[in-house]
């Protein structure tokens, strides 16, 4: 059977691309359990995750009042 798909948080991407900028990339995957690929696309997107909540990785999406 394949392997199970993590999703990591902004708080934990911000943690991961902090390591890795002081250990590097591979040092980092390693670390914190994923690809080194990850990473690297992790500081790529360093700038829009700053900009997400840290508490749960995603943008607050607003509902149409009619569905609440």
């Amino acid at each position: 059977m394949g392997k199970v798909r993590t999703s990591y948080i902004a708080k934990e991407k911000l943690a991961a691309i902090s390591y890795a900028e002081a250990h590097g990339n591979r040092a980092a995957g390693r670390e914190f359990g994923c690809n080194e690929a990850c990473v690297r696309l992790w500081r790529k997107q360093k700038p829009s995750l700053l900009r997400q909540k840290k508490t749960n990785g995603l943008s607050e999406v607003s509902r149409p009042s009619s569905l609440n």
